[in-house]
């Protein structure tokens, strides 16, 4: 079984993720569920690429070529946005695995065991990827002064018993601190 290396693609997750303000950890972690890294990836339904974009969808987006890694993947953070900006962090993993429409049907993460196993371990591997320690992630929407829509992925690190640091990502300036002890 061939191997590839999601470094390859580094500068395109960085660039996508400062394009469309989504963590660069939750784009690898997304590209290694769906194809392992592989930018021939083809499934038995017919997605394709490092992110596997069914043909309609990779059409809708305007990606010509979905085996060219940079297409891809933009095609698929673009995708990805507008899911999690409809349903937020869990629903919009789960919409980009199982469809929109099944997550609009359940009002959240569809029953289906591989949609479930798909969000829970995207998160995991998203959690192992950006901090040590405990982890709660939370993505929120918040309305900043031009009045658009940002993505914020919030995130508490806690510190034993002397209470907890709480840092916001921001697609402008990366980690933030928004409170906790000095």
């Amino acid at each position: 079984m061939a191997r590839f290396d999601l470094s390859d693609y580094d500068q395109i997750i960085e660039a996508k993720s400062k394009q469309y303000g989504l963590p660069a950890s939750l784009i690898r972690s997304v590209i290694q569920q769906e194809s392992r890294g592989n930018p021939n990836a083809k499934s038995p339904v017919g997605a394709q690429g490092l992110m596997q974009l069914m043909p309609e969808t990779a059409r809708d987006l305007g990606v010509k070529n979905p085996f060219n890694p940079a297409e891809n993947i933009d095609g698929g953070v673009r995708y990805l946005k507008q899911q999690i900006n409809k349903f937020g962090l869990e629903g919009g993993l789960a919409a980009y695995n199982a469809g929109a429409g099944n997550v609009q049907k359940y009002g959240g993460i569809p029953p289906f065991k591989e949609t479930q196993n798909y969000v829970s371990n995207i998160l995991s591997n998203f959690n192992k990827s950006t901090a040590s320690g405990s982890l709660n992630n939370q993505v929120s929407r918040e309305t900043n002064k031009s009045n658009q829509i940002g993505i914020w992925v919030q995130k508490r690190l806690f510190e034993g018993q002397s209470g907890g640091l709480c840092f916001r990502w921001c697609q402008c300036h990366g980690w933030e601190k928004v409170r906790g002890r000095n």
